[in-house]
């Protein structure tokens, strides 16, 4: 009897000083420079070419303008910020275009065509029908035209893009619910209690609601256009977070995961110290592959030792920690080049019902990043001498 009693002794001691896995976030701070696949079609410079068609009945007036238009107005301002620019790497000329082409100076030619509202359909509607306070609004169905083709100009001319939103989708706004018209005894921004008295302020304010909304639709247009554009063919400096996962018990048992958490963190401040000093060999000389190696080597054997298996719990290891580990081990897979192998994973788990939310979107961000990685290594390791 008092052999099984000190067997649940330290049965129980035992259960208790168990190590649950309590993880923290190390946030790896650098920069680098991001290169595009060919970099023979980046340049510095850019140039815009635009055509506004009057609209809004007259609140904006037809323009054609060409670089340098920054500073000449609202509208020019209004474009020139769609376009967008990465500090010393990619910004406006100052010069005109023609003494650009003469020099055969290399820039990005964005030729801008954007025109007036088209209406689909537009009623007035009580948005609270049976209510002693009605509020009616003017509902409108919308679409504004845009045309952007985008061409590298100067030592060699070639196209790049030509695109537009002529098969995209419409929009719907409500007049006055979804213009930002300020204040004023007459604006009623829920809506007003009488079609009569809704249609006079649509005559008032209504051409200020129609700017408003073809901006929007030309920002909703251009904007993801122009970053994709510029992430895929121009050179720039980049400041990225990585978010490795650690753990915080401070009773131990997964040292493992902590060291090299650690060591991920250090290796990528030495990358941002070679970079600040003109160092361009990013991730890939063969130290720093050591080092991510030995780091994917830990987080695979955490994983293994659950059979990769990332939704169930098990022991003291939640499902949530080991789908963080997971995510640790993708992105060593993603800086040490095994692109094919972080895909299988990535497409391995993004397909399973049961991954959280969280890591799914995690996932989709390791995705872009693999295939930003392995566009960029395929495209320029030879010519900058990465391993």
């Amino acid at each position: 009897m008092k052999t099984l009693i000190t067997f649940f002794t330290l049965l129980l001691t035992l259960t208790s000083f168990a190590q649950k896995a309590k993880s923290t976030t190390v946030n790896c701070k650098y920069h680098h420079m991001r290169y595009p696949e060919d970099v023979r079609l980046s340049a510095k410079l850019w140039a815009l070419s635009l055509t506004e068609q009057r609209a809004c009945r007259g609140a904006i007036q037809r323009q054609t303008r060409n670089t340098p238009i920054l500073g000449l107005g609202k509208r020019s301002n209004f474009y020139v910020n769609l376009i967008g620019s990465k500090k010393d790497d990619y910004y406006q000329a100052k010069d005109r275009m023609a003494n650009l082409d003469a020099a055969n100076t290399p820039y990005i030619h964005y030729t801008l065509e954007t025109r007036d509202i088209i209406i689909e359909s537009q009623v007035t509607k009580n948005k609270r029908i049976g209510s002693k306070e009605p509020q009616f609004n003017l509902i409108m169905t919308m679409r504004t035209p845009v045309i952007l083709s985008i061409s590298h100009r100067g030592d060699t001319t070639i196209a790049l893009l030509d695109t537009n939103n002529f098969n995209g989708p419409t929009r719907t706004f409500a007049f006055p619910e979804d213009a930002k018209l300020g204040t004023a005894p007459d604006i009623k921004p829920n809506g007003y209690p009488t079609e009569n008295e809704l249609l006079a302020a649509w005559q008032k304010y209504g051409q200020t609601a129609e700017v408003q909304w073809r901006d929007q639709m030309i920002t909703d247009f251009m904007r993801p256009v122009c970053n994709d554009f510029i992430n895929e063919y121009i050179q720039f400096e980049e400041w990225d977070v990585i978010k490795i996962y650690s753990d915080r018990n401070k009773k131990g048992g997964y040292d493992e995961l902590v060291d090299a958490a650690q060591l991920f963190e250090n290796t990528i401040s030495e990358i941002d110290a070679d970079y600040e000093t003109g160092g361009r060999m990013k991730f890939y000389t063969e130290e720093y592959q050591r080092r991510f190696n030995e780091c994917k080597t830990t987080w695979k054997n955490f994983l293994t030792k659950y059979n990769f298996d990332v939704i169930e719990d098990e022991g003291e290891v939640k499902g949530e920690y080991k789908q963080k580990i997971l995510l640790n081990y993708i992105h060593s897979l993603i800086f040490t080049k095994e692109f094919d192998e972080a895909e299988t994973q990535i497409a391995r788990y993004v397909a399973q019902a049961d991954i959280r939310k969280v890591t799914y979107y995690d996932l989709l961000k390791l995705r872009r990043l693999n295939e930003q990685f392995r566009k960029e290594y395929n495209g320029n390791a030879e010519r900058l001498g990465w391993k």
